[in-house]
C-alpha cells in the first residue's frame, strides 16, 4: 500500500503528473457513458429497496448485449435509446418476477 498512498491519499508532489495523465484517462473514458439508471429502485410491494432490481438491470443488458459503465449505484450508457431499452425490459423482467412471486403465495 506504500506507492498507491503516497500516489492518492497523500496526494505526493512528486506523483502529480501520474495522477493527472490517470483522471484524464477516466474522464475521458466515462464522458462516452452519459445516462445513467440507478441500481437501486423502491420495492413496489413492500417499503425499503427492490430485490430484483439490480439483476434484472444485469439480464437486461446481457440479453440486450449493451455496454456499460458502473459506478457506485449506478449503470452509465452510452445513448439514451440504449438506457431506455434496457430500463424497459428490466421492468419487464422485474414484473414478471413480481407476479411469479404472487403466484407462489396464493
Amino acid at each position: 500500500m506504500g506507492l498507491y498512498k503516497r500516489v492518492w491519499i497523500e496526494k505526493d508532489p512528486q506523483y502529480a503528473d501520474l495522477r493527472r495523465c490517470h483522471m484524464e484517462k477516466v474522464e475521458r473514458y466515462h464522458a462516452q457513458f452519459k445516462f445513467r439508471i440507478g441500481t437501486r429502485r423502491r420495492n413496489a410491494l413492500t417499503t425499503g429497496w427492490c430485490p430484483f432490481w439490480e439483476s434484472n438491470l444485469e439480464q437486461a443488458v446481457k440479453e440486450l448485449a449493451f455496454k456499460v459503465v458502473r459506478i457506485n449505484s449506478g449503470m452509465f450508457f452510452p445513448t439514451a435509446e440504449q438506457r431506455d431499452a434496457a430500463r424497459s425490459r428490466a421492468e419487464q423482467l422485474r414484473d414478471q418476477r413480481i407476479e411469479h412471486y404472487k403466484r407462489l403465495t396464493r
